[in-house]
């Protein structure tokens, strides 16, 4: 099987597997669910540092996280393993909607996106991009958040923003990099003309609102309890 075409099927697997097993773990007790969450942050976090770290060194430039899943795959572990439960919320959110849409994007243009990148950056992109979605989906069965916590999600989306912005200059631009073709509208604008950015950002807004509902909705039916 060719290898691009190998990461389409990975894609749609790897999120099957996923809920299968997340499904299981909502019948077990609450101490056993800590621990899986606690144990796969433990390594999300520990793989990235390391990572980052070792290409840091070897390329002479520290390698600084910038597109969302790439700062996600520190966040969320720091949210859950320092108790910061305040913004517990953020992190279930940005884990579930890093690694929905990684492969979402997977399945449907997997052997575009990937054509140029190495078997270990694959592998190391689904797993990490796995994790958060588990991590997302336990911390977002784990209870009911409350409806206010739409403003730590808020809070969380315009902080990311802010981040982006004031690391454009490192990253000459930002070109080629997917969070700033999604914040500056590289992509439309090339096809469509500059004409087409006020809406690309309005069908961008309604998107991310129908985001934080579905994500309340899927807490709503996942969680047992009310915090």
């Amino acid at each position: 099987m060719n290898r691009l075409i190998l990461v389409n099927v990975i894609s749609a697997a790897v999120p099957a597997v996923i809920l299968i097993t997340v499904r299981r773990l909502l019948f077990v007790p609450e101490r056993v669910k800590r621990r899986v969450l606690n144990a796969f942050c433990v390594l999300l976090l520990a793989f990235n540092i390391i990572r980052y770290t070792f290409e840091s060194v070897t390329n002479d430039r520290v390698r600084i996280p910038v597109e969302f899943s790439a700062v996600t795959y520190f966040v969320l572990p720091i949210i859950v393993l320092l108790r910061l439960n305040f913004i517990r919320s953020w992190g279930a959110y940005a884990g579930v909607l890093a690694g929905a849409c990684y492969f979402l994007n997977g399945i449907f243009l997997g052997a575009k996106v990937y054509a140029g990148y190495s078997v270990f950056s694959i592998a190391a992109s689904v797993i990490c991009h796995g994790a958060l979605l588990f991590c997302g989906l336990l911390l977002i069965s784990e209870k009911r958040y409350k409806k206010h916590t739409g403003w730590v999600i808020v809070g969380g989306l315009i902080l990311s923003g802010v981040r982006v912005l004031l690391l454009r200059n490192w990253f000459y631009g930002g070109k080629g990099i997917f969070i700033y073709e999604l914040l500056f509208a590289y992509i439309p604008s090339a096809l469509f003309g500059k004409e087409i950015i006020p809406l690309y950002y309005v069908i961008l807004f309604v998107l991310v609102v129908i985001s934080i509902r579905l994500f309340y909705m899927l807490n709503e039916k996942m969680a047992k309890e009310e915090p």
